[in-house]
């Protein structure tokens, strides 16, 4: 089950970035939230899913090119970054090593099929004002009909708050709420320290005598 919430963190936390930018007929605040302020800054997103009981929560990090997503993996941090090439993964836990698979991010991106837009597009619902506590939020809703998801935007005032997306995986029903930690993103994220030696090898060969 947490393999399956993983998944589908990854997947609807990329479709909201692809999704924004032509969401409508006519410009919406998610819209004008990723023309004029993620894309420009980056951001920091805090993401829980749910289903079945099972919660998994990872933070996401996005600048221009390159992203990165961190999880707990028992007790440790793990953290994987990713450019227009490659693929890093390094734990701030132990920082003398880390694992960068070079050109790979460059092979997984050329080897997607990129989405047919009159089919994948999704559809502006509705706005309407929604209070939670004494906080009252402007709230954008869209569909995305060819993987049955909703998400729902949460706006206090101009600024957005969180993303809630309500969407089924292999029949289980899966809610994922992403928070808006920050719209300011440290370059230190996506970098491994000087002294950090990458063991890719290592693996490469440990993985030729398990076979």
């Amino acid at each position: 089950m947490k393999k399956t919430l993983l998944s589908v963190i990854f997947a609807l936390s990329l479709s909201v970035m692809f999704f924004v930018t032509a969401s409508a007929t006519e410009t919406t605040k998610a819209e004008e939230w990723y023309n004029e302020t993620h894309a420009v800054t980056g951001m920091i997103m805090e993401v829980t899913a749910e289903a079945e009981g099972v919660e998994v929560k990872e933070t996401l990090y996005s600048k221009g090119e390159k992203s990165a997503a961190e999880v707990m993996v028992g007790n440790s941090l793990i953290r994987i970054i990713t450019d227009s090439k490659d693929i890093i993964i390094f734990s701030p836990d132990m920082p003398y090593i880390h694992i960068k698979y070079r050109g790979m991010a460059e092979d997984i991106i050329s080897s997607i099929p990129m989405p047919d837009t009159s089919i994948f597009l999704p559809t502006f619902v509705e706005a309407y004002e929604e209070t939670v506590g004494e906080t009252v939020y402007y709230v954008e809703e869209f569909v995305y009909e060819e993987e049955n998801i909703v998400y729902k935007y949460y706006f206090i005032g101009d600024e957005l708050d969180k993303i809630d997306a309500l969407g089924k995986e292999n029949g289980v029903t899966v809610n994922t709420v992403m928070d808006i930690i920050s719209y300011e993103v440290d370059d230190s994220v996506f970098k491994v320290p000087w002294y950090s030696i990458n063991i890719a090898f290592l693996v490469k060969l440990f993985g030729l005598f398990i076979l």
